[in-house]
């Protein structure tokens, strides 16, 4: 039976659009997210799409403006969860003929702000464009009166999901209009002085404009094959002086803003549920989703510190594990365990420096006569240092260290859903390898790696174990 159908959902704005996707697609705005992609909050629903046909849908906010920030959250989720199609909802500024509350759909992206400076202060238009694909733009052309009234009880029935930190309407538009395949203009500023209004003038198909189109769109334009897209943006202000408010008009800074997001919102989810006739890319799934340098590198340690507030099931495989060499990451691990208790488990395995699978390798990297990584003596200096820090802290049950007596292929660092995981280097390559990140989505990749983890946990031993019988074959070999 073929798979559904993915749908990948991104807006910007964390106070008004991600309150009102979540809304539309009956998730409470309360409810914890599905996970992270290293620091982008997303949350998983369903949703029937034609014929009944079922569609799995990802929601996220990249929680930033601009085509840059928005780029790189669309690879991010493109490599994440793969999806068939990918669509940008939100609010813009729109033209006047347009009410507040409208919602424009984009038929192509105008780049607006590409230009080649020249001599006595001249300017050459470089503006360039991304069209949307086709079959999206016959989509959203053939959407019935009957599929228009859908959206608009849907958007009248949601009234009342207003954040009460934001201002309320003066009014609320009974039955905003849909303007089919506009020319959207996108760029890096805030449109607040009429740069819309000239720009609708010189292009009469411009009639909106925002600031992350253009980086979405390109971002799933040179994916291969093209990841089908479309910008879905309410009307939120003018683009002019009153988009901050104004006596003369009597408007309310942001106004419009969630009403704006909640129409464009409710018209995507039944745009998906009612027109789409998209059918599943022939696109393979992607593997890895990161790569670090190495796992002391600076940015990889930075993710960790993220991770292990945030993280229920903590897993860490590895030989001497340089990571929590650093004191820092040490503290951080013992103290969400103890702030944990009943809810989070972390277990830390280092290699038996005994045990001798470990020792053989350790003694290949000690051939070459330089100093090792961690070495035997180091590995066990730094469980004695781990054990000392946690009988301080009160030795939490929901904290083990272990050793591994059976050296693995790779290390492995488990962050609930984040899967991260080197190859060991041997000397002649530096000791070093590459970190690779592998969120698990259930494939049967993912389970490789947790399986492996499991087993190797299972036939490991507790170090306190580890590092008693070490002190009593010392002491008898000293009699």
């Amino acid at each position: 039976m073929a798979s559904s159908m993915t749908v990948g959902i991104l807006c910007a704005r964390v106070e008004d659009e991600l309150p009102a996707l979540l809304a539309v697609f009956g998730i409470d705005q309360n409810t914890k997210s599905d996970g992270d992609l290293l620091g982008m909050e997303y949350w998983k629903t369903s949703i029937s799409g034609r014929n009944r046909k079922l569609m799995q849908a990802t929601i996220a906010c990249i929680a930033d403006s601009g085509n840059i920030a928005a780029a790189l959250s669309t690879e991010r989720m493109i490599v994440h969860f793969n999806p068939d199609v990918m669509l940008f909802v939100g609010i813009a500024c729109g033209i006047r003929d347009f009410h507040l509350g409208d919602v424009v759909t984009s038929s192509l992206i105008w780049g607006y702000e590409y230009v080649k400076t020249m001599p006595k202060g001249r300017t050459l238009d470089r503006s360039h464009a991304k069209p949307v694909m086709q079959k999206l733009c016959r989509n959203i052309a053939n959407i019935s009166s009957e599929q228009v009234s859908i959206w608009h009880a849907l958007f009248q029935g949601l009234q009342n999901t207003i954040p009460p930190r934001l201002p309320k309407p003066s009014e609320w538009p009974e039955k905003p209009d849909l303007h089919k395949t506009a020319w959207i203009a996108s760029g890096e500023k805030v449109m607040g002085n009429n740069e819309l209004a000239r720009l609708h003038k010189s292009h009469d198909y411009i009639k909106a404009g925002e600031m992350e189109g253009l980086g979405f769109a390109q971002a799933c334009s040179d994916q291969e094959p093209t990841i089908p897209w479309l910008v879905v943006r309410g009307i939120s202000d003018y683009g002019d002086k009153t988009k901050d408010g104004s006596p003369e008009e009597e408007l309310v800074k942001d106004e419009f803003h969630y009403v704006a997001a909640l129409s464009a919102a409710a018209f995507t989810r039944v745009f998906l549920e009612k027109s789409l006739t998209l059918t599943k890319l022939n696109r393979p799934t992607p593997m890895f989703a990161d790569r670090y340098p190495r796992s002391e590198d600076e940015s990889f340690v930075s993710t960790v510190k993220e991770l292990i507030p945030r993280s229920k099931k903590i897993i860490l495989i590895g030989t001497g594990l340089n990571l929590i060499w650093r004191e820092e990451l040490k503290e951080l691990l013992i103290d969400r365990a103890k702030t944990g208790q009943g809810q989070v488990t972390i277990t830390i395995c280092l290699g038996n420096p005994h045990s001798p699978d470990v020792k053989c390798r350790l003694r290949e990297e000690e051939a070459d006569g330089t100093v090792p990584p961690v070495g035997s003596e180091g590995i066990t200096r730094l469980a004695k240092s781990v054990l000392g820090e946690l009988k301080k802290a009160g030795d939490p049950a929901n904290f083990q260290l272990l050793m591994f007596n059976n050296y693995p292929t790779f290390a492995t660092l488990i962050f609930d859903e984040h899967i991260f995981f080197y190859p060991y280097g041997y000397q002649i390559l530096g000791n070093r390898s590459p970190l690779f990140y592998l969120r698990n989505d259930g494939s049967a990749e993912a389970e490789f790696f947790v399986s492996n983890a499991d087993r190797i946990l299972e036939d490991s031993e507790k170090a306190t174990d580890v590092i008693d019988k070490c002190n009593t074959n010392v002491g008898n070999d000293q009699e």
